[in-house]
């Protein structure tokens, strides 16, 4: 994000006013059914991104306000990594393998000890998922703002720019990003997901909506579907099996949504969770076994014009809704 710039949630809602004319309504009844995964103590943390990871157990949840890292295991949490004061910890990618947690990192006006002649820059850091330490870190374009991670079985890392719209790919080993979408072809790349077999990259759109992203050619392909939804405002991005899990949360629409795919369609939506009273700008999520846990309450919308946090709120509530 450059100088002047409004808060997220303005930016987004800039974005859908231009999109308006294009999207249809559709009707879609709440699910309110989600049990609470744990709840972090501290009301400003922030949340932004969450991985987990099974053989430790743990999980991992980013914060955008203070660039903290911390861990949870057994719904405590303890200290984990921590950026330079002025950077937001946003998208989390696990990569069991190699031992890494891989950090998408920007330095925002609405992170804590944020100074402008930081706007513009950002990074890839991993760290050790042991020990906290950083291992790798490769740095942005030059103002960019990246976001959002995605994690390639053979080690590659995925991750957008939601304000530039690009994608970038950086590959096992590598020391600079490669671009898969350069800037100004998508409006805000956002949540992330490599098709099952490997080849594909789907990619949430904030203001139209999915698209799918061929890794071989390069060729972009907007999901089509019946219209009965509206698709845009999609943040967090999972894939459960051959179908997507969305995370949407544009203009007080919270909601969880299932696509299930066909082709290069979305066959049906299915609205997994709506109109749950502990959703506030709910941003990304994550596979644990049979359920998606993700961040239910954040701190974007209670942020004003100076991103300073307007009022008391509760503390960041983290959800989980049983897929099978």
């Amino acid at each position: 994000m450059k100088n002047g710039f409004l808060t997220r949630g303005r930016q987004r809602l800039l974005l859908l006013l231009l999109m308006l004319p294009v999207l249809a309504a559709g009707p879609a009844a709440a699910q309110t059914v989600a049990d609470t995964a744990f709840v972090l103590r501290q009301a400003d943390f922030g949340p932004e991104g969450i991985a987990y990871e099974a053989q430790r157990d743990a999980y991992w949840v980013s914060s955008m306000r203070s660039g903290r890292i911390v861990q949870v295991r057994a719904g405590a949490a303890s200290p984990f990594a921590a950026l330079a004061s002025g950077w937001s910890a946003l998208g989390l990618a696990v990569d069991t393998s190699r031992a890494r947690l891989w950090v998408a990192a920007s330095a925002l006006p609405q992170a804590e000890g944020y100074q402008e002649a930081e706007a513009g820059r950002s990074a890839l850091i991993a760290f050790d998922l042991d020990s906290g330490h950083e291992v790798a870190r490769v740095a942005g374009p030059p103002g960019s703002t990246l976001g959002d991670l995605a994690l390639h079985l053979d080690g590659t890392i995925y991750t957008s720019d939601g304000l530039n719209g690009a994608v970038y790919a950086l590959a096992p080993g590598a020391d600079t990003l490669h671009t898969l979408v350069p800037p100004g072809v998508l409006r805000s790349a956002q949540g992330l997901a490599v098709d099952a077999a490997g080849t594909a990259l789907f990619v949430a759109d904030y203001a139209i909506g999915i698209f799918r992203l061929d890794l071989l050619s390069g060729t972009l392909v907007l999901l089509r579907h019946d219209g009965q939804r509206r698709l845009w405002g999609i943040d967090g991005l999972v894939r459960d099996g051959a179908d997507l899990l969305a995370v949407q949360n544009a203009r007080g629409q919270f909601s969880v949504l299932r696509f299930r795919l066909r082709e290069d369609r979305i066959a049906r939506v299915e609205v997994l969770l709506e109109g749950h009273p502990a959703l506030d700008e709910p941003t990304l999520g994550t596979l644990v076994g049979e359920d998606f846990v993700f961040v239910a309450s954040s701190l974007w919308g209670h942020l004003n014009e100076q991103n300073e946090i307007e009022a008391s709120h509760p503390p960041p509530v983290f959800l989980k809704i049983g897929l099978r």
